[in-house]
């Protein structure tokens, strides 16, 4: 079995995918709800989009995880929110 190389997709990438792909939403929307502005959600979004394809094409593993953002309940010393979402 041969050695795949790893790709890390950030979580605030999987999150600009999820908005703008599986949701719908246009950017500047997307960019409201993660509390960032518009340029930064597209830089981020090109960024997510450019680790899936080059995954697919190259065969590589695909590792979710890490990144630079805060929860906003966290940040605002709120309960924060469960996993599950209950």
């Amino acid at each position: 079995m041969r050695h795949l190389q790893i790709i890390t997709l950030k979580d605030e990438e999987l999150e600009a995918l999820s908005l703008t792909d599986c949701q719908g939403l246009d950017h500047e929307a997307a960019a409201a709800l993660m509390n960032i502005s518009r340029s930064t959600f597209s830089r981020i979004l090109a960024q997510a989009r450019t680790s899936v394809a080059t995954a697919l094409v190259e065969g590589a593993a695909l590792k979710i995880g890490g990144g630079d953002f805060q929860h906003v309940a966290e940040e605002a010393g709120a309960e924060p929110i469960p996993e599950n979402g209950k």
